[in-house]
């Protein structure tokens, strides 16, 4: 497990250790993020109670009128596409976003539909569901390009795959 984990967080630091210079070299921001981590299943229900592997995608859409939102610098409004797996139990949520900035803080919810396969006996079962997440973070810059840390919550009615994700990641 522990060489499972040493495997994996090295595998993150490598991508983003890749991503960062290169990203760097571009002026704009192309409103794409990256994150990986990992997940800590909530549920009584679940199978597992270790961390799984999580990563996501967001992709910035359309900045958003900041009237009634108060201590917010800027907000916008997205997408989000996560990965949440284990053995045979994954989750892959895909939702529409609500991020909000205030300076080097943000927080962001989404609704959206998760595509989800559990095991089921010796078949595994697949079901789309509901899906939702809120989260908080923290950008630290480095160059044109900031990295962040978030935690997010990632939920479905299929309680058995909602989690707590811990993620690092950068901004293209």
């Amino acid at each position: 497990m522990i060489r499972k984990l040493n495997v994996a967080a090295l595998s993150v630091a490598l991508i983003l250790g890749a991503a960062i210079p290169a990203a760097a070299q571009v002026s704009k921001q192309s409103g794409v993020s990256i994150r990986a981590g990992f997940a800590f299943p909530t549920s009584s229900g679940s199978s597992s109670k270790n961390s799984v592997f999580a990563a996501g995608l967001d992709y910035k859409l359309s900045n958003l009128s900041m009237q009634g939102m108060p201590n917010t610098t800027s907000a916008y409004y997205g997408f989000s596409v996560d990965y949440l797996g284990k053995n045979s139990a994954r989750s892959v949520p895909v939702v529409l976003t609500v991020t909000g900035r205030n300076n080097e803080f943000f927080y962001t919810a989404g609704a959206g539909v998760a595509f989800n396969q559990f095991p089921n006996g010796a078949a595994n079962r697949n079901q789309s569901q509901f899906a939702y997440m809120f989260g908080l973070g923290y950008d630290f810059q480095s160059g044109q390009n900031p990295f962040f840390v978030e935690a997010k919550y990632l939920g479905t009615t299929q309680t058995q795959l909602n989690g707590v994700g811990f993620y690092v990641g950068v901004r293209f």
